[in-house]
């Protein structure tokens, strides 16, 4: 049978993480982090033991051999806060050895296809020495205790995958290695260690001493894998309203252009009189509380497609100021209605810019829009653009009401309608600068906000000239 390449470790633990709460391990960030301070344990821990008297004898399960050391190592070993173990696996290194003679490169595949190589290599393991803190570890009192729980068939069959790791590893010629290591502690709680090995000078050709160090991870393993679990379920969330507002969307808007539609043909008279006045003001407020549920829903549409990576953008390359006079020329006539004025301030905008058009025609709308809102009689609105430095910025000014610094932050929020009074907020739905900023985050670009209380705001649009795609995805048209 061919022997396939060599597989890291990060399957063999994946295949039995799934019998622990913990999730599949994983030996990046805090792992780094700890090899340093793990190895030098280590080093201490095989100084600190080398004065140990090692006897061999057969076994049939992992036995404690006593060993005297010398009162100073005897010291530091017994009062180390790790757990430390020191090991004789001269009986394996034979095995190993007649494996290679054979042929044997594979040896994570092989021990896996084998696994009674493994339990015999496990039998010819002598553990010469463990520190109290290993048995803390297991909530065991004392080292035959731990020996006895550790050699029981249950805790060597969730081993059984670090087993074949440390083995393979060996058999590599690998002199130091860490690993998370699965286990169950003797009141049965499910365990977790961050293990680190090392093969002594002394000990390359012979195996005769291998030292191992293990430090609980357990809390930590479960807090990063409830976390995880907080993560997929909050993406699931977002999908399921993605996916249920995608859905929906027909549903939603055809009752309501059906309603909204009826109710311009009444507000007209366009079949006759209705008789009332009263009836023409019903009409006409129907019609405008339609057109707000509409434009609410497809804002929720917009952001639901930005929020999952579905809004396509479709790039083209054009003059902002061009399109800065088409949005003007949009919110003249309820800007006059409102007595507030508008002026496109001559821009500086001479520049191509590759964007989306549509996209930043529906920025620029929502702070215009925005700034309607928020502006009384008297009150003047200045839309501005200016490009250098390979930035594009598009800027809209209010002379209205301002927002205090404190509420800055939160402007782009979603569902954030910028003031407190909902008399003051209007028909604003909240979304359209959360939107704006999405959009403008879709193209490497962002949003500034300056606004004193009183004095008005001058919101910013900031895009590369070049679009620096930002999720999503972007198609250009030539």
């Amino acid at each position: 049978m061919p022997i396939a390449e060599l597989r890291p470790y990060s399957g063999a633990v994946a295949s039995s993480a799934s019998q622990y709460p913990f999730g599949a391990p994983n030996l990046s960030g805090w792992a780094a982090g700890h090899a340093g301070r793990l190895l030098s344990s280590l080093i201490w821990a095989s100084s600190a033991i080398s004065q140990a008297k090692r006897f061999i004898g057969r076994r049939l399960r992992p036995r404690f051999i006593r060993s005297s050391l010398g009162s100073s190592g005897a010291f530091f070993f017994d009062n180390a806060p790790i757990g430390i173990w020191e090991e004789d696996y001269s009986g394996v290194k034979p095995m190993i050895d007649e494996l290679k003679r054979q042929g044997v490169t594979d040896f994570h595949a092989y021990f896996t296809e084998n696994p009674e190589v493994v339990e015999r290599a496990f039998e010819a393991i002598k553990v010469i020495r463990v520190n109290p803190a290993a048995c803390r570890i297991y909530g065991v009192e004392s080292s035959r205790m731990l020996m006895d729980w550790t050699s029981t068939n249950e805790h060597a069959e969730i081993m059984r995958p670090f087993y074949i790791n440390e083995l393979a590893r060996l058999a590599e010629g690998a002199r130091v290695f860490h690993h998370e290591q699965p286990g169950i502690a003797h009141d049965g709680r499910p365990l977790m260690t961050w293990t680190s090995t090392l093969v002594p000078d002394d000990s390359v050709d012979d195996w005769k001493r291998i030292i191992s160090t293990e430090e609980e991870i357990t809390i930590r393993r479960t807090a990063s894998a409830e976390i995880d679990r907080t993560k997929r379920r909050a993406e699931e969330a977002i999908q399921v309203k993605s996916s249920f507002l995608a859905n929906m969307s027909h549903e939603l808007r055809t009752p309501l252009n059906a309603i909204i539609g009826f109710s311009e043909i009444l507000h007209g008279q366009v079949l006759g009189p209705l008789g009332d006045d009263k009836y023409i003001e019903y009409a006409a407020d129907i019609e405008a509380s339609g057109h707000h549920l509409l434009d609410l829903i497809n804002d929720m549409l917009d952001m639901s497609k930005i929020e999952s990576d579905e809004y396509p953008l479709d790039l083209s390359r054009f003059n902002p100021a061009f399109l800065m006079s088409d949005c003007e020329a949009l919110v003249l006539t309820r800007a006059a209605q409102q007595g507030v004025q508008v002026r496109n301030r001559l821009s500086e905008a001479n520049e191509l810019i590759e964007a989306d058009k549509r996209a930043l025609k529906q920025m620029i709308l929502n702070l215009l829009s925005n700034a309607l809102r928020y502006s009384v009689a008297g009150d003047t609105i200045e839309i501005f653009a200016k490009c250098e430095d390979n930035v594009c910025r598009v800027s809209v000014t209010d002379s209205g009401a301002g927002i205090d610094e404190s509420d800055i932050a939160r402007l782009t929020d979603p569902f954030n309608a910028g003031v407190s009074d909902p008399y003051l907020a209007g028909d604003s739905s909240g979304l359209g600068l959360a939107i704006t900023c999405a959009l403008a985050k879709l193209h490497g670009g962002c949003v500034e906000i300056e606004s004193v209380r009183g004095a008005g705001t001058t919101v910013s649009i900031l895009l590369p000239m070049q679009p620096r795609l930002i999720g999503g995805t972007g198609t250009r048209r030539r």
